[in-house]
């Protein structure tokens, strides 16, 4: 009966670790394959549609990223590189996005509910379209010279060009 389960341990993780290896889906929630790619080889890197739920992203390289329909909800992208990067119709709803550099960014049809964005750096990033309404830190956020349209949904209370972001018509 020892010999048994031993082997049946050894082959659960075999199974683990090839899925992983693949890229599958063998945890919730998780990517291996486009968590490992984004941590270490993420710039100019092609992740759309990537899963990377919670992933501890902080201080990443995605210079020039397509993170285009990623879901990266709950993901620690705090003083993350993402200058330049794709982040259209992508889902950061709850990410930390703390003092990331966020230049030049696509950010059209992303969702941001409740994304932290104090001290981000958003200059030139497109917020065309982008519901800003529910977003953290946006008083404390970069925006000089972020482009945005009329779909493009503030806080009540929020003057975008006051904070150096145009609109585009």
């Amino acid at each position: 009966m020892h010999k048994l389960t031993n082997d049946r341990m050894k082959w659960g993780v075999m199974a683990l670790l090839a899925g992983m290896l693949l890229g599958g889906n063998v945890l919730p929630g998780a990517r291996p394959w486009s968590y490992w790619a984004a941590k270490n080889r993420g710039k100019n890197a092609d992740l759309r549609r990537a899963v990377l739920v919670s992933a501890p992203l902080a201080k990443a390289d995605l210079f020039g990223a397509n993170l285009a329909g990623a879901d990266l909800r709950g993901a620690d992208l705090s003083q993350a590189y993402l200058d330049g990067a794709n982040l259209a119709g992508s889902d950061l709803g709850g990410a930390n996005l703390t003092r990331a550099i966020m230049g030049a960014a696509e950010l059209q049809g992303a969702s941001l509910y409740h994304t932290d964005l104090r001290g981000a750096n958003l200059e030139g990033a497109d917020l065309r379209g982008v519901n800003l309404s529910m977003v953290l830190g946006l008083k404390n956020a970069y925006l000089e010279g972020a482009h945005y349209d009329e779909l493009t949904d503030w806080p009540d209370d929020f003057e975008p060009v006051k904070h150096g972001a145009s609109l585009d018509k």
